[in-house]
């Protein structure tokens, strides 16, 4: 679980706005899957991915899908949602 998230940041960093949506779609996996290691682990996992967020803030096109992916993973997923409004 630890390697695929990491694989998640690495993606997120080396890759341009276009190049990033297979991580997004791995971390969302990674965020709706069931079980105690993962949910264990998903508050971490968001804010790691939130720190990643903002070390790459200013490429304006790579935030734009970032952004997008926040709206819909929250709107579907309670969890996270509820995360993001204590966070």
């Amino acid at each position: 679980m630890e390697e695929l998230f990491r694989t998640v940041e690495a993606g997120l960093n080396e890759h341009d706005y276009d190049g990033i949506r297979p991580f997004l779609c791995l971390f969302e996996l990674l965020l709706e899957t069931e079980g105690e290691h993962f949910t264990s682990r998903r508050a971490v996992w968001l804010a790691r991915f939130l720190e990643t967020v903002k070390s790459n803030f200013g490429f304006f096109k790579w935030m734009e899908a970032i952004l997008e992916f926040i709206f819909k993973i929250t709107s579907r997923n309670t969890a996270v949602r509820e995360w993001f409004y204590a966070n």
